[in-house]
């Protein structure tokens, strides 16, 4: 009975383990699109601008500029706390797998 329990918990951490794996990859995935969207946002609206004076066109992008850098900061930072998160939880995962290997 304990050898069969021993088993299920040994797989519900490698499940757990795979599923943390998962969302850090899709976490990642959707912050470098964030990113990328921001940019290529900001070269759109470049463009539109052109149009413009060259006075008011320089304002104007350096304004989105400056947005667009504080909002790929924030992503930056968000990805940073989010891969904390993932490697404590990740730790936490390992000991607990590591205590049920050892179960007698």
């Amino acid at each position: 009975m304990q050898a069969n329990l021993k088993k299920i918990l040994i797989e519900m951490q490698t499940q757990i383990h795979d599923l943390l794996l998962l969302a850090q990859e899709q976490h990642n995935s959707y912050n470098e699109l964030t990113k990328k969207l921001n940019n290529d946002f900001l070269k759109i609206i470049k463009e539109l601008r052109n149009p413009l004076d060259k006075e008011q066109a320089a304002f104007a992008t350096q304004a989105l500029e400056k947005h667009f850098q504080e909002c790929n900061s924030l992503t930056d930072e968000f990805s940073k706390q989010s891969q904390k998160a993932f490697d404590d939880r990740f730790k936490k995962i390992l000991e607990n797998y590591q205590k049920i290997k050892d179960l007698s």
